[in-house]
C-alpha cells in the first residue's frame, strides 16, 4: 500500500514538473507557433500534456525510451519520440494543420519481447489505430487526416499483454499545415 501511494505521488509531482518544463521534448515556451514551412516536426510543437504509465524514463526526444538511438527493423531513425507503453502525448494543434505523418513501431532494444499499439486521436476522436506489433522489426508509416484539430493526441498502449518491454517510437512525426 505505502508502495503504491509512493509511486502515485512520484508520478503525480514527475509529470508535474515535466508540464510545467517540457524540455525534455525541446518544446520548452513554445506557446505561440505560425507554421511557416511545409512541414513542422512534432518537438517543434507545443506539447500540452503526457502520460507514461511507466514514469521513468519519460518518452524521450530523438531516441528510444532506454536512451538507445531509435533503431525499428533495423534501421537507424535519427528523430522521433521514444515511449512505453501505455502512454499519452498531447499536442495543442490550434487548427493549424491538417496531416499528421509518421513511422511507427517497437523499437530495438525491446528484443521482440514487447507489444505495442499506437492510436492517434484528433479532439477525442480516434483516427486511427494501428495493428499490434509483436517484432522490433515491425514499423509502418502513416499519414493521417486531422481535419482542423484543437489537440492531437498520440497513445501508445500495451498491444493487451501487460506493459513488460512495451517501447514503441513515433519515429520522424510531423504535422502538416493547412
Amino acid at each position: 500500500m505505502i508502495r503504491r501511494i509512493f509511486d502515485a505521488a512520484f508520478l503525480l509531482i514527475f509529470c508535474t514538473v515535466a508540464w510545467l518544463d517540457r524540455s525534455y521534448l525541446g518544446t520548452a515556451n513554445r506557446w505561440d507557433f505560425a507554421p511557416a514551412a511545409d512541414q513542422i516536426k512534432v518537438s517543434g510543437l507545443p506539447l500540452e500534456s503526457f502520460f507514461q504509465q511507466k514514469a521513468t524514463p519519460p518518452p524521450l526526444a530523438d531516441r528510444a525510451v532506454t536512451g538507445e538511438p531509435l533503431v525499428a527493423g533495423g534501421k537507424l531513425f535519427e528523430s522521433g519520440i521514444g515511449v512505453h507503453a501505455d502512454s499519452v502525448l498531447r499536442f495543442k494543434t490550434a487548427g493549424a494543420f491538417r496531416r499528421f505523418r509518421s513511422t511507427i513501431g517497437i523499437t530495438g532494444e525491446a528484443a521482440g519481447l514487447g507489444s505495442v499499439q499506437f492510436t492517434v486521436l484528433a479532439d477525442g476522436e480516434a483516427l486511427y489505430t494501428s495493428p499490434v506489433f509483436h517484432q522490433s522489426g515491425d514499423y509502418q508509416h502513416i499519414d493521417i487526416d486531422i481535419g482542423a484539430a484543437i489537440l492531437v493526441e498520440l497513445r501508445v498502449n500495451d498491444g493487451g499483454d501487460g506493459t513488460r518491454y512495451d517501447h514503441g517510437a513515433w519515429i520522424d512525426p510531423e504535422f502538416i499545415p493547412r
